[in-house]
């Protein structure tokens, strides 16, 4: 994508060397094709007019799924959804997610097996109120293993590190190799709401990933982070109440955004608490941080 989020669909290449140019055309790697057709959502879901609800009060997912845009997906404080062995769940429907205060809905893989995340595209409303997500590894993009594949692992001392473990497997269906989609959970051309919401333990490139959508954050923690915390692109809507700890990368990752940002804390962040990049438009009131590498970063326009 260009800095206006238009989609590119050849790249040129100059060969310093020789002066000669190549023209490459740029795959854009739709997920559709890369899911064996064979996985069907009804073996997870109770199917009621249009909407889906789980088959079980801990619903275990170890199979990379789709879910049609035709259905409003529901979840309550009973429900658990367990990902493992990478499965990733890729919806074009959309989801009401309601848990209790003090009793949540969790998305979660296991402590020494991981699971993958969730890719929701749907333009109709998506609420997760009072929501954990732990333990997530995002897509299995960077599979080079044909005879079996990674499974992420906490590492021991519990700080944003993370251990790998092979799993001999020549049957294994749930590699993405070279799709392009960065986080555990993730919004494209969607409209989303997040309200008391917890991340914890997730090794993926960005924690959630927000891309050309309108969104509403509010009360959101995130703990022990690999990477990203929080990666909003060619996106509009507000922040509010967010606490960070723990975060490998940057805590607060802009392009392209129109964003406002209320009442933000950041503690132990590897890199930039704040960049915004690529044209971004933000004003931020109240601000509170320490031992991050970088505050603030305003670059790249």
């Amino acid at each position: 994508y260009n800095l206006d989020g238009i989609k590119c669909t050849n790249l040129e290449l100059l060969d310093k060397t020789n002066d000669k140019i190549y023209n490459e055309k740029i795959n854009q790697n739709s997920y559709k094709k890369k899911i064996i057709p064979n996985i069907n959502y009804s073996n997870y879901f109770n199917v009621n007019k249009k909407i889906l609800t789980p088959k079980q009060s801990i619903l275990e997912i170890n199979e990379n799924l789709i879910i049609p845009e035709s259905f409003t997906v529901e979840l309550n404080s009973e429900n658990t959804i367990l990902l493992k062995n990478n499965a990733f769940i890729f919806s074009e429907a959309n989801w009401k997610v309601i848990g209790q205060h003090n009793n949540p809905v969790v998305f979660r893989g296991e402590i020494n097996n991981f699971g993958g995340g969730i890719f929701i595209n749907s333009k109709k409303k998506n609420i997760f109120k009072n929501v954990v997500f732990k333990n997530l590894s995002g897509p299995d993009i960077y599979n080079r293993l044909d005879n079996g594949y990674k499974i992420t692992q906490l590492s021991n001392n519990n700080l944003n590190q993370f251990k790998y473990k092979f799993i001999k497997d020549e049957n294994y269906l749930n590699n993405l190799n070279n799709l392009i989609i960065y986080g555990s959970v993730n919004f494209y051309k969607s409209n989303v709401e997040l309200d008391n919401v917890f991340f914890s333990n997730i090794s993926s490139e960005d924690s959630i990933n927000i891309f050309k959508s309108k969104f509403k954050l509010k009360d959101i923690k995130f703990n022990n982070v690999g990477s990203d915390a929080v990666d909003i692109d060619f996106s509009n809507g507000e922040i509010s109440n967010m606490n960070f700890k723990n975060i490998s990368n940057d805590a607060l990752d802009f392009s392209g955004s129109k964003v406002n940002i209320e009442n933000i804390k950041f503690e132990n962040v590897g890199d930039k608490a704040i960049s915004a990049g690529e044209y971004s438009d933000l004003t931020i009131r109240g601000l509170i941080g320490k031992n991050s590498f970088i505050g603030i970063a305003n670059k790249d326009g």
